[in-house]
């Protein structure tokens, strides 16, 4: 529970802080995107926002679900633009992920399609636990195995793994993964309202507070080709 007063101004400070610093922390693995702010905004891009009502007592579990939801919203936006990018790559898995040479090997296909370009594969949520199990043992006891993921970043097959909520399983009980080449000649977001945090009260009760937590983003794709969608995945 947060012993504060809203009614100070440095506590209002704090709570934004608070807010920012856990939007900041659930974002983090987005930094392959750019953003883009343009100088003329567009004032056409979707509006992601989230409000919340003030309690001390609950700030800090309604403050995680308010950033939470921003997160999410944010993911599916920039997520579901590369997913659905007309000319991206495809190509089909050749066969169940449970058998880690057919894992490796299509990421190692999709990775020539990209070139000696650097890449991260984003997985769905439902697969962390595959690529968290032991892939590789050393040959000495002085050495640490290694899971799927980190064999991959070891061996330089991809520079990042991320694992999100909102790409979604195919019809027909079979998974799409994607492995994109980062930078803002591929793709980029473009914003026009920033991140921000507002406080305010109610103007029939001034001791009422409510957050609200607000940005507008969207994908653009500049070069499909740097986007390689392995799917038909059996489901593991």
């Amino acid at each position: 529970m947060l012993e504060i007063d809203l009614g100070k101004e440095e506590y209002q400070t704090y709570i934004v802080e608070y807010i920012m610093d856990s939007l900041i922390n659930k974002l983090e693995a987005r930094n392959f995107f750019p953003i883009i702010r343009p100088d003329t905004p567009t004032n056409s891009l979707p509006l992601i926002h989230k409000d919340m009502e003030y309690d001390p007592e609950t700030f800090e579990v309604e403050a995680n679900r308010l950033t939470t939801a921003i997160a999410n919203a944010e993911d599916k936006w920039l997520f579901s633009g590369l997913s659905a990018a007309s000319g991206r790559n495809k190509v089909a898995a050749s066969g169940r992920w449970e058998r880690y040479e057919n894992l490796i090997n299509d990421i190692l296909v999709a990775k020539n399609m990209l070139g000696d370009n650097p890449a991260v594969l984003i997985i769905p949520w439902g697969m962390n636990r595959l690529f968290h199990e032991t892939y590789w043992y050393p040959d000495s006891l002085d050495k640490e195995p290694l899971t799927v993921k980190n064999y991959l970043l070891k061996e330089e097959i991809v520079n990042g793994v991320i694992s999100t909520k909102n790409l979604y399983a195919a019809d027909g009980g079979l998974d799409s993964v994607l492995l994109v080449t980062p930078g803002a000649d591929n793709f980029y977001a473009i914003q026009d309202l920033s991140l921000e945090v507002l406080i305010y009260n109610e103007k029939t009760n001034k001791d009422k507070y409510h957050v609200t937590v607000r940005e507008t983003i969207a994908p653009v794709i500049k070069k499909p080709a740097s986007i390689v969608e392995i799917e038909l995945i059996p489901i593991y």
